[in-house]
């Protein structure tokens, strides 16, 4: 009885060790009051490039501010022409992402992904702004994309703002590598 118990407790242990989390696919609402990882941008992201998905996938932003900078989205697998990754206000939310540092959002190594800066019934808009003040970084972006080995493409920024605190700072930068 003893060595049948403790061979289930082995089963069980192993078990647990071998499953991983599904690939994303569907609708996913992002906001504090969410269960993490979808409670910040940052964490739902970095979900989304651990798993990666398995269908379309749109992550509707349900609070008015998040206060994130470093987001990056890269090496996400199963992307495709099908299978593309959205992030979008909810409707009726004026959302906006703000932080500091050398960049809001990154994107590298993935494809098919867009930021819409409309609701899906046009109530709600997206901006995405930089408050950094330090001018001693080489370079400040709300938006960087990394184009590699022509693993980077399909990016669509659509109708939204993109603001900085600092007028000579880059919005939008496109670097190749």
């Amino acid at each position: 009885m003893i060595k049948m118990k403790k061979q289930i407790l082995i089963f069980f242990v192993i078990l647990q060790s071998v499953i991983v989390n599904a690939q994303l696919a569907g609708t996913y609402e992002i906001g504090a009051t969410q269960t993490p990882p979808f409670n910040t941008v940052k964490s739902a992201v970095n979900e989304l490039n651990t798993v990666g998905i398995s269908g379309a996938v749109t992550f509707l932003l349900t609070d008015p501010l998040y206060e994130e900078s470093g987001i990056e989205l890269k090496n996400i697998q199963g992307t495709s022409t099908a299978n593309t990754i959205t992030m979008r206000p909810a409707n009726g939310v004026n959302a906006e992402i703000k932080g500091n540092g050398e960049y809001i959002l990154g994107i590298g190594n993935c494809s098919h992904i867009y930021f819409e800066g409309k609701s899906p019934n046009n109530t709600g808009s997206l901006t995405i702004t930089s408050t950094e003040t330090d001018i001693t970084n080489s370079v400040i972006e709300a938006v960087e994309i990394l184009f590699t080995n022509n693993q980077t493409y399909n990016i669509h920024v659509n109708n939204c703002n993109i603001n900085a605190s600092q007028p000579f700072f880059l919005m939008i930068n496109i670097l190749t590598a």
